[in-house]
């Protein structure tokens, strides 16, 4: 039985594409459902707290906020012979990794240049950056 898993993003977004590149790298097929915010959207009905992309459904619940569906996508895909890891076996190798999926969500997401810093090495580091 396969399961349902999509994912509403906007293409502009970067946290949209840090939770499709992290559903890539597990392997798992999604559905990439682009919306446009317009106050109907099934992002309001499905995130009413933030009203925001991306909004990942699984097994028809949905989840909200970027960090909680990568934290999801790691959990329910947990690392195996054939699934990669999202982030370092080392404790401390996560903690820079979440150091700098930080500073990127939190410096350069937010830089008004930031749109053309997305094909950077920064953006490409790890699908937790953005």
């Amino acid at each position: 039985e396969e399961e349902e898993v999509k994912l509403l993003m906007s293409a502009g977004s970067a946290h949209s594409m840090s939770c499709s590149l992290a559903l890539l790298e597990k392997g798992v097929k999604f559905e990439a459902v682009e919306v446009i915010l317009s106050g109907t959207s099934d992002v309001e009905r499905l995130n009413p707290v933030f009203k925001q992309v991306p909004v990942l459904i699984h097994r028809g619940k949905a989840i909200s906020d970027f960090q909680v569906i990568l934290d999801y996508i790691e959990e329910a895909w947990p690392p195996s012979d054939t699934t990669p890891a999202l982030l370092p076996a080392s404790a401390y190798d996560r903690s820079v990794a979440r150091f700098w999926a930080n500073f990127a969500s939190n410096k350069v997401a937010l830089s008004p240049f930031s749109s053309s810093l997305q094909a950077t090495p920064l953006h490409r580091f790890h699908p937790f950056c953005f």
